[in-house]
């Protein structure tokens, strides 16, 4: 059972014939019956001679009478305090009313006076026999659901290759040279990782991304983030030297420009981007577009939903896969979760339904028959505490 209570003390009603004084307005509830009790002032000049219920259409927005008013359907259930005879709630007395309606979600209860106006108070409920139904995907969102987080990732490539092997999504091929085909996994250890540009302009004073966040795992598996102001085409290394997995990476500081001047690529200390890239902004934008994630220590990602695109008409298998099976880690191997094959179309989303451990790697890849595909992807699941 659901209840909203309301009251109006002390309000004036006329016997204006075009426009009802409001008394009390309930909104966006399902709404199945109403109770209130009117009490006109012993002073006033007037008698209430109407009082309705109306309820509002979600297609016109327009108001229309349950009870009372021009509706033609008489209260529920009217009982009367003292000589009062309902519909009329003559000065000194007080009517009980109850009005049952099929559910609606916006109500409103308006008088008039046959003559003169009177000072009314109003008091009631309205309450339904029906929970509301929770939304968990919009609770969680919102932080109302303890231990409980969401998770999106998205991605795309261009001018792919067709490699046997299958091409991890991200614009890995805009480097120059070009970036790996498929992303580098560090060890268990964690390590330090460089970020660089190939635009002098991404940097501390420059009119592209000047500094960078990002959202990383230890090498425990918990969860970190690090500030890195870049500086152009100079290497810039990580305070942190324990990184396992770089999850996410996007700008928190820009210039004029808004977005990266250059291809950015974070990778590992001491060595080049195509042997070694965690993840990378590409020219023209300000986050990662790497669908790649690995699930934090002490929770369990619960993998809902993904979609996927090709745009050049050269057909392609995406499989999004992670490494475990059944609940149990396979480091290293990656087993498929979801697989689409497209051509020039976009998938409709398309459920995963699938729980995948902590520290386990969650990716899509990509299958193309020609080169020249180009395509983008995007998954989304819940991070529930172990």
């Amino acid at each position: 059972m659901s209840r909203t209570d309301f009251a109006a003390v002390g309000t004036t009603v006329t016997p204006d014939w075009t426009t009802l004084t409001t008394l009390a307005q309930v909104e966006i509830l399902p709404l199945s019956s109403v109770r209130f009790q009117l009490s006109n002032d012993a002073g006033s000049a007037g008698d209430v001679d109407n009082i309705r219920v109306q309820a509002r259409s979600h297609t016109s927005g327009a108001w229309y009478d349950l009870v009372g008013g021009d509706s033609g359907k008489a209260f529920a259930t009217i009982q009367q305090t003292g000589d009062t005879a309902f519909p009329v709630t003559r000065a000194g007395h007080t009517a009980h009313v109850l009005a049952e309606f099929p559910v609606v979600y916006n109500l409103r209860i308006q008088a008039r006076t046959r003559e003169g106006s009177a000072t009314v108070d109003l008091y009631g409920f309205a309450e339904t026999d029906e929970e509301p139904e929770r939304d968990l995907r919009t609770e969680v969102q919102l932080g109302r659901v303890p231990g409980w987080s969401t998770v999106k990732a998205m991605g795309e490539y261009e001018n792919s290759g067709n490699d046997a092997g299958g091409e991890d999504v991200c614009r890995g091929q805009d480097f120059t040279p070009d970036g790996p085909t498929r992303l580098y996994t560090p060890a268990s250890g964690g390590e330090q990782v460089a970020v660089i540009s190939e635009s002098g302009n991404d940097a501390s004073e420059g009119t592209g991304v000047q500094t960078l966040r990002l959202l990383y795992l230890d090498s425990t598996g918990a969860e970190q983030t690090e500030d890195v102001t870049l500086n152009g085409t100079n290497v810039v290394n990580t305070t942190a030297t324990d990184i396992r997995f770089v999850n996410d990476v996007f700008a928190v500081a820009v210039g004029s420009g808004a977005v990266a001047a250059g291809n950015i690529g974070i990778y590992k200390t001491g060595d080049t981007i195509p042997n070694t890239l965690h993840q990378m902004i590409g020219a023209g934008g300000n986050k990662s577009l790497v669908p790649h994630r690995m699930v934090p220590l002490g929770k369990t990602l619960l993998l809902q939903e993904w979609h996927c695109t090709e745009a050049q008409g050269k057909r392609a298998a995406f499989r999004i896969r992670s490494t475990d099976m059944n609940g149990v880690l396979l480091p290293g191997i990656f087993c498929f979760k979801g697989v689409a094959y497209l051509k020039n179309d976009v998938s409709s989303p398309q459920p995963l339904e699938a729980a995948v451990p902590a520290l386990s790697i969650v990716k899509v890849s990509v299958w193309p028959d020609q080169v020249g595909s180009e395509g983008s992807c995007s998954w989304w699941g819940y991070l529930v505490d172990d």
